[in-house]
């Protein structure tokens, strides 16, 4: 039964199989979720496979957020826990800008305020500008939409400076090595 499994541990032995493993395991995943009418599994299975990490597994997750079994509340997490992971961010960025007006279709109005937050993996001040010019217009209407997207843009100017200062960090010390050692 789904209570016997501690519900974070399931959603991360989930999300490294689906990582780890085959495309079929995706697949049998999806499948699952499609049939799936538990909260508690729908969030596990959710959490798997938002996680896939490859392209042929991203498009499954592009097609499946474009299709009919998703709750509509579960579209823009499913999107920000996949665009999050690493592998994904920029392919499933382009995705969102060609895909926009279908993907908001999908998504009720109560959420779509939520939907800057898809893009809050990115770390240079090329991408907070770009995320900026892109969603301003599109979410001023939204509930939220408006502190949402400069909460996300702000996330990713800190990130940018704190890149910034680590790479600092580390040349100081590489240079400071270095040169004691002469």
């Amino acid at each position: 039964s789904p209570q016997a499994v501690d519900p974070n541990l399931a959603a991360s032995a989930l999300r490294a199989a689906i990582q780890d493993g085959e495309l079929a395991t995706l697949q049998r995943a999806i499948a699952h979720l499609n049939k799936a009418t538990n909260p508690t599994v729908r969030s596990q299975l959710l959490a798997g496979v938002g996680a896939a990490n490859t392209p042929a597994k991203s498009k499954l997750v592009r097609e499946l957020l474009l299709g009919q079994s998703l709750r509509s509340n579960e579209r823009v997490r499913l999107l920000g826990s996949h665009m999050s992971v690493r592998e994904n961010t920029e392919a499933a960025w382009v995705w969102v800008k060609e895909n926009y007006e279908a993907i908001i279709k999908t998504i009720p109005t109560s959420h779509l305020g939520y939907l800057p937050y898809v893009a809050s993996g990115f770390c240079t001040q090329e991408k907070g500008a770009e995320i900026q010019s892109f969603f301003a217009d599109k979410v001023k209407d939204f509930p939220g939409g408006p502190r949402n997207l400069q909460s996300v843009v702000e996330s990713i100017d800190l990130c940018f400076a704190r890149k910034k200062a680590m790479q600092q960090v580390m040349r100081d010390f590489f240079k400071n090595t270095v040169t004691a050692k002469r």
